[in-house]
């Protein structure tokens, strides 16, 4: 039997294949650690291929396409429909092959490594945003700093003047022990995590 159709569940380590050829029988169902997944795929013939969408699925639809087969992602929550019982990674490539070869089906488009570049870099800028939020927040309260006053996230100089307040409160005799103990740590802490903000300034810009 020619293997027409491979539904494979990605994973950390071990990937499900599910096979089946143009009448719908199953050719073959492996479980292959990821090492062997391209060595695999080269030795069949060409056939269609259904991954999960995922953060790694679009690596690896390029790395099959390369080897001649035609790959498809689908959006997980349109796969589980297809799935005959509980989920495990046999049953989820089962699926995963039924679901490729519906007419109906929605595909994802399989992003190009330049795609996936500009992707990161974004999600690394709003990591950084969420992290000089974060921070002033916290800065705010020990040091009694009042938010910007257009609301926005204040800028470099104002979350500097919040950590020379903290150390003003450090030394002042109305301070309890706990807070004289802390605060030093969490300013020496906060100042150097604010200068890294310019990281974020410069993707902002």
């Amino acid at each position: 039997m020619k293997v027409t159709t491979i539904g494979i569940d990605l994973a950390k380590d071990v990937f499900g294949l599910h096979g089946v050829d143009g009448e719908g029988r199953v050719t073959f169902k492996r479980r292959l650690v990821r090492s062997r997944l391209l060595e695999f795929l080269s030795q069949l013939p060409r056939c269609l291929v259904g991954l999960e969408a995922c953060s790694s699925a679009h690596y690896w639809a390029r790395e099959i396409e390369r080897l001649g087969h035609r790959v498809r992602l689908m959006s997980p929550r349109f796969v589980k429909p297809y799935r005959k019982s509980d989920k495990n990674d046999a049953n989820d490539a089962e699926a995963i092959c039924e679901a490729v070869t519906r007419a109906s089906m929605r595909f994802v488009p399989i992003k190009s490594e330049a795609q996936h570049e500009v992707q990161a870099l974004h999600r690394v800028r709003e990591q950084l945003l969420k992290s000089r939020t974060a921070l002033v927040n916290q800065v705010r309260g020990p040091s009694g700093c009042a938010s910007s006053t257009n609301g926005s996230v204040p800028t470099m100089t104002e979350s500097s003047e919040c950590l020379k307040r903290m150390s003003a409160v450090e030394g002042s005799p109305r301070s309890k022990g706990w807070v004289r103990w802390l605060l030093p740590r969490w300013w020496q802490r906060s100042a150097t995590r604010v200068n890294s903000r310019a990281g974020a300034n410069y993707l902002r810009g």
